[in-house]
């Protein structure tokens, strides 16, 4: 499979190719645009698209009706960002979240497709106390 994860770091995908976009800017701007700057992706071979919402930043892409596979948003705050996320999610096959009641619990008119959980993973760190 060809993979295409933007502002998300997920383990390996052995015997995958992924691809690691960092978009570093907020606003509402051309997917297909920023995929100039990486020749080795072809839109047209893209098998899964993965955006994770990344925190302090809000990235809308315009035109990712355009892609031709399933397309993923990794909605991190949701308890924070809904009243963008209600509506930027709806363009997404699937919407991952720690907070899918949220989402669940949107009127009608709101709804998003599909949405699933998906907590937001830690990294293992030594305990300490929190006073240290």
């Amino acid at each position: 499979m060809n993979i295409v994860l933007v502002n998300c770091q997920l383990g390996p995908f052995p015997e995958h190719n992924v691809e690691h976009i960092d978009v570093s800017y907020s606003g509402v701007i051309s997917f297909l645009d920023i995929l100039k700057n990486y020749p080795k992706i072809k839109k047209d071979e893209i098998d899964l698209f993965i955006q994770r919402e990344k925190l302090g930043w809000r990235l809308f892409f315009n035109d990712l009706y355009q892609l031709h596979c399933p397309r993923f948003f990794w909605a991190i705050d949701s308890h924070l960002n809904m009243h963008w996320q209600r509506w930027y999610g709806k363009i997404f096959d699937l919407v991952l979240t720690p907070h899918p009641s949220l989402f669940k619990n949107l009127p009608p008119e709101w709804q998003v497709p599909c949405v699933e959980s998906f907590p937001v993973p830690g990294y293992k760190k030594p305990w300490g106390p929190y006073a240290e």
